[in-house]
């Protein structure tokens, strides 16, 4: 009943995330790239640490995590549900750098593309639906452009998880619709 995360169980989750994760950057501090000969694993490799959705609030009786202020987690479409925090680092992007503009996981892909050089057939470059975002990345840019230089203003999002469940949302700028 208190505010914020109370739960201890998520909160060993976290904390094993968290060591797992620190592993993972030790190891690419003190690897050599055998690749890149004079360099280590952590000045070649691109980190994308983000979440699928909010955190579950709610199993029976017990509150497993708390979004707040954000409304609701898993399996919502408000913002508890679709907004989560992610970290991008590598090489060039700038530390402590933040954005807080509309970011779809589907933005990481072409944006992977572009950080690796590398290149997909045009055609199939068509079907992409993200965005690259890596001239936010190295502060090139405040906002996010598609091929054609036009600004994302919205994006979509939909769970389709049985006839009971379906919910959908637009979001454009500071506004949202709902399907609930």
């Amino acid at each position: 009943t208190l505010p914020g995360q109370q739960n201890p169980y998520f909160a060993a989750m976290v904390s094993s995330v968290d060591w797992s994760f620190g592993k993972l950057i030790n190891f690419l501090e003190a690897t050599d790239d055998p690749r890149s000969p004079g360099k280590k694993l952590i000045e070649t490799t691109y980190i994308f640490f983000t979440s699928d959705n909010g955190g579950a609030e709610r199993k029976a009786a017990e509150i497993i995590s708390d979004n707040y202020p954000l409304k609701y987690g898993k399996t919502h479409t408000e913002e508890g549900g679709v907004r989560v925090t992610t970290i991008i680092s590598g090489s060039g992007i700038p530390a402590a750098s933040q954005f807080d503009g509309m970011v779809s996981q589907l933005d990481f892909f072409p944006t992977i593309l572009n950080l690796t050089n590398s290149e997909l057939p045009q055609e199939d470059k068509n079907k992409l639906f993200g965005m690259d975002i890596s001239p936010v990345l190295f502060q090139q840019s405040d906002i996010i452009v598609n091929a054609e230089g036009v600004e994302r203003t919205h994006l979509f999002w939909h769970y389709p998880h049985g006839s009971s469940s379906m919910k959908g949302s637009i979001r454009e700028g500071d506004f949202k619709l709902y399907r609930l």
